[in-house]
């Protein structure tokens, strides 16, 4: 194995050190190097060897060749974009199970309490209740996409009496959707009982 190593270093230095030194002027007349028998144990050759020249006026010729372009690439990766959503699709996954009917009396410290079904998770769901004759309201904001349980202290709210309330979603689209809605009654809201008279 080193002797081998030994051979190539040796073989390498010296192609290095030809390549290395002065080259002559080219030889522009063209001549015949005498006949030479070379003896191997593959090949035996004997031949004159000769330099090829090219004429002094060769020139390649030049061709017109139109370039193809490259195929285009169909990305095949890329899912097809989803269809919008309609209002009506968007109403067909919210539900609601409202815990109370059109016209419950709520004590001041009870809790109105409801379970929302959204599956649109870039709307919201919305509850308002508004004072009857006051107009004073409250609201509750909540994310869409999921299953929500609500339940809000009737102290929260101003006043005593009726409230129209509604439920509905919001979607970014469309806007207020998929609406339910009816009323309830407070009696002795907390926020009455604490004011002075």
């Amino acid at each position: 194995m080193v002797r081998r190593c030994w051979l190539w270093l040796t073989m390498f230095g010296t192609m290095w050190l030809a390549a290395c030194g002065n080259p002559s002027a080219p030889n522009t007349t063209q001549t015949t190097l005498p006949t030479e028998t070379l003896f191997s144990r593959y090949v035996t050759i004997a031949a004159p060897v000769q330099r090829a020249t090219l004429p002094p006026i060769w020139t390649p010729a030049h061709t017109n060749t139109p370039v193809t372009p490259p195929p285009t690439r169909t990305p095949t990766d890329t899912p097809p974009p989803s269809p919008t959503r309609t209002a009506d699709d968007l109403c067909a996954g919210f539900s609601a199970e409202i815990g109370f009917e059109d016209g419950h009396l709520f004590a001041a410290d009870s809790t109105i309490a409801l379970i929302v079904i959204s599956d649109a998770p870039d709307s919201s769901v919305i509850f308002y209740a508004e004072h009857h004759r006051s107009g004073d309201n409250r609201s509750v904001e909540m994310p869409g996409g999921q299953m929500i349980g609500m339940e809000l202290d009737a102290a929260v709210l101003p006043h005593s009496g009726r409230y129209d309330w509604r439920l509905y979603l919001d979607s970014p689209v469309y806007g207020e959707i998929c609406e339910r809605s009816g009323y309830f009654i407070v009696l002795g809201a907390a926020a009455e009982s604490t004011a002075e008279p």
